[in-house]
């Protein structure tokens, strides 16, 4: 038979959750290391590319009156990207930089 019992006597372990604002813009995330720093380290092992000049900066797109740089999680897209830019828009010294 099972007794009664109370959540005390379980034993469980109390878990404590502290809420806090969310952060207004990018900026302030990556501003607050205690925030920041645990989304980087997943972000960090995210395979990421980019078509770049000699320079190392990214290829950008005018969008909406604003350069917009674009990222590639997709080899074969960022590939893709690659070559039309090279064909199409006839930009030289671009490459694929992970």
């Amino acid at each position: 038979s099972v007794g009664a019992f109370t959540v005390n006597q379980l034993s469980l372990p109390i878990r404590r959750t502290q809420l806090g604002a969310a952060p207004s813009s990018v900026e302030e995330l990556i501003s607050m290391p205690e925030t920041w720093g645990p989304i980087k380290q997943e972000l960090d092992h995210v395979p990421v590319f980019s078509c770049a000049n000699d320079q190392g900066q990214p290829l950008q797109y005018n969008l909406g009156g604003k350069p917009v740089a674009f990222f590639f999680l997709d080899i074969d897209a960022a590939k893709d990207e690659l070559e039309k830019a090279k064909t199409e828009a006839k930009l030289e010294g671009l490459s694929l930089l992970p």
